[in-house]
């Protein structure tokens, strides 16, 4: 497993919202499915129990449904958002879909924030490339924080899997 692992399986046990953003170039549905898998054979009975309860009434396939799988050098990416090539710039491709994603969190969150139990968002990046790293650290900076002041973004570079670091990008208004 790689170095933001952990990070996913909590995600996963939380019934956190998630997208997987990757430069391969495989169905979305065949990460969907790996996903599946994943949770099948790595989560305890009581993680799993805890993920169950966390979903509040939905099952894991409906969960797993909600979620984006970006696959940023696929046709199904390029057709979704409208590109013209596939796969040329994979960095360029990140950055659209995680703008998407934290668009899609922002909306779902907009019908929750006003509850007394709304504890605030976190949204967070993990990439073994630094290019990537830095690309979606520059969109955060130059458009999203801007636009969503109160998200925490968080951005773990795993470039080194001895040395992964976490980045809290914070900017005053």
């Amino acid at each position: 497993f790689g170095p933001s692992f952990n990070k996913f399986k909590e995600a996963l046990i939380s019934g956190s919202d998630f997208s997987i953003i990757t430069a391969r170039s495989n169905p979305p549905q065949a990460i969907r499915e790996g996903i599946k898998v994943l949770i099948n054979l790595s989560l305890t009975d009581d993680e799993r129990k805890d993920m169950e309860s966390n979903l509040n009434g939905i099952t894991i396939d409906e969960y797993l449904n909600l979620q984006d799988y970006h696959p940023v050098s696929s046709q199904e990416f390029a057709d979704r958002f409208g590109l013209e090539t596939i796969g040329t710039n994979p960095e360029e491709g990140k950055k659209i879909a995680f703008k998407s994603f934290v668009d899609r969190v922002v909306q779902q969150i907009s019908k929750i924030k006003d509850d007394d139990g709304f504890e605030g968002i976190s949204v967070g990046f993990s990439d073994d490339d630094l290019g990537n790293v830095v690309v979606v650290e520059d969109l955060i900076r130059d458009e999203l924080k801007s636009l969503y002041p109160n998200i925490n973004f968080i951005i773990y570079d795993t470039s080194d899997p001895k040395d992964t670091k976490k980045k809290r990008i914070v900017i005053k208004k």
